[in-house]
């Protein structure tokens, strides 16, 4: 299957944001081993994990993977943040695709 994948800059933004003020107003990092829910994105939660290279925990996001059945799904970054063409939009070339 081909696919390509979306990174969702916007709903990574706002993960970022959240997670930064929850620091700022509790002093406390999320905890390894736990999940970040974020049910109004295409990739609904986010692993926190760690890595020997950094310090602290980290939040590992996937990337959602965008193929032709999903292209349409409202929650991915173009079709949230972006006005036609994107994946709700009608498929001019659609016929001449392998």
């Amino acid at each position: 299957m081909e696919y390509t994948s979306g990174a969702e800059l916007a709903d990574i933004g706002g993960l970022l944001g959240s997670l930064g003020m929850d620091y700022l107003q509790t002093g406390k990092l999320p905890e390894v081993g736990k999940k970040v829910l974020r049910p109004d994105t295409s990739w609904k939660a986010a692993d926190v994990t760690t890595h020997p290279s950094y310090s602290g925990p980290m939040v590992f996001i996937p990337m959602s993977p965008i193929t032709r059945e999903n292209a349409d799904n409202p929650e991915l970054f173009a079709n949230k943040h972006q006005t036609a063409p994107n994946g709700l939009s009608p498929c001019q070339w659609c016929d001449d695709l392998p």
